[in-house]
């Protein structure tokens, strides 16, 4: 059986949907001998660590096609399904929102969410036109759509009715083995004690919030611990800083960019806890690396959220920065809370790997095998 994927994305390093891309490739390599692969991807993206997959039923194919939306996405619409036909793909895989207006062999589609339409500010204005526009076409002419949870799930098939009877839910894993020498989290010895997040800074990701609870905890409390910010710089960047420096923060909340996989466990290790005040995503791939790797979580009451931790994290009102900074403050005034949200957390995690995802993908992809 030939599989062809696109893996074209935008990201140069991956996270969110470029880090399901990816674990998902490595994941196949690791399970699957037999049928041959075909994998689309970008000469920008030169750290994704599935190229280095050494294997002779997996091929890759450098594509340098142009950096415009518009012309980007023409090509991925116009040229990948001829040159899955030459392949002689009997299935083609579409890791994220894509333009689809024709097919040359059955189609599968990962769509992750619908910010497009809930949270629209998250794209410029044309994006977000031309993604909506994507999906009615994406839905109808793919033969099956994965989501990454039933609340993205329920979403598609409310919004499309095409979808009917095409979703499977695959949850998003996590390396368990990487986080496996994580300590437990419950040292409170450190010097000094950190609230952790890691994300993008966009606006859907509601960091601000997150500045504005750890401001609003007791002097003591600020003067003792920190807050960590983790991620690229994007459209909310400048008002996450104009809000720090409103606060007189400067000092107690680190704004950092990309950090080394290495750098990533250690903050996740070291943290006293991690927060997560996104207002909307599919999955939410950070919480999981943090039970995984035993710190205790709080995260916004939104979305998939509830559906993801389960009892296993805090949860906080999204546009409630009080009620945030009341969730941060049982966990510093209770030693024995924060012990059971690990325990919880770790428990939880257990439910999500990247082997379940990549075997569920497989087993789509065999429905079309001759």
């Amino acid at each position: 059986m030939i599989i062809v994927i696109d893996a074209i994305l935008s990201p140069v390093k991956p996270r969110g949907v470029a880090r399901y891309t990816s674990e998902l490739i490595k994941g196949l390599a690791g399970m699957d001998s037999e049928n041959t692969y075909y994998i689309f991807y970008g000469s920008w993206m030169k750290s994704y660590d599935f190229l280095a997959i050494q294997q002779p039923n997996f091929h890759f194919i450098e594509k340098d096609i142009p950096s415009g939306m518009i012309r980007r996405n023409m090509y991925k619409c116009f040229v990948l399904p001829v040159l899955a036909q030459k392949l002689k793909g009997d299935v083609f895989h579409v890791t994220d929102t894509s333009p689809i207006l024709y097919k040359t062999c059955p189609v599968i589609s990962t769509i992750h969410d619908l910010a497009e339409f809930v949270l629209p500010e998250k794209y410029s204005r044309l994006s977000a036109f031309c993604r909506r526009k994507y999906l009615w076409f994406q839905t109808r002419l793919s033969d099956r759509i994965l989501t990454v949870s039933q609340y993205s799930a329920h979403q598609i098939q409310k919004r499309f009715p095409a979808a009917e009877g095409k979703i499977t839910v695959t949850y998003n894993g996590v390396d368990q083995k990487r986080f496996a020498d994580s300590p437990d989290g419950t040292d409170n010895s450190r010097e000094q004690p950190y609230f952790l997040y890691i994300g993008g800074m966009e606006h859907s990701k509601n960091v601000p919030i997150l500045v504005e609870a750890f401001a609003r905890l007791p002097e003591e409390c600020r003067s003792e611990y920190q807050l960590r910010l983790i991620g690229e710089p994007n459209t909310d960047t400048p008002l996450i800083l104009k809000t720090i420096e409103k606060y007189q923060l400067q000092e107690r909340v680190k704004v950092s960019d990309y950090v080394s996989e290495e750098e990533l466990i250690a903050q996740y290790r070291d943290a006293f806890a991690f927060v997560h005040p996104s207002k909307y995503e599919g999955f939410g791939i950070p919480i999981i690396e943090a039970f995984a790797s035993g710190i205790p979580v709080i995260a916004a009451n939104a979305t998939c959220f509830p559906e993801i931790c389960q009892d296993a994290a805090l949860l906080f009102e999204p546009d409630d920065a009080d009620d945030c900074a009341r969730q941060m403050m049982k966990l510093i005034e209770s030693e024995e809370l924060r012990r059971e949200m690990v325990r919880r957390g770790d428990k939880r995690r257990m439910d999500f790997t990247w082997e379940r995802l990549c075997r569920q993908t497989r087993e789509c992809y065999l429905q079309w095998r001759n």
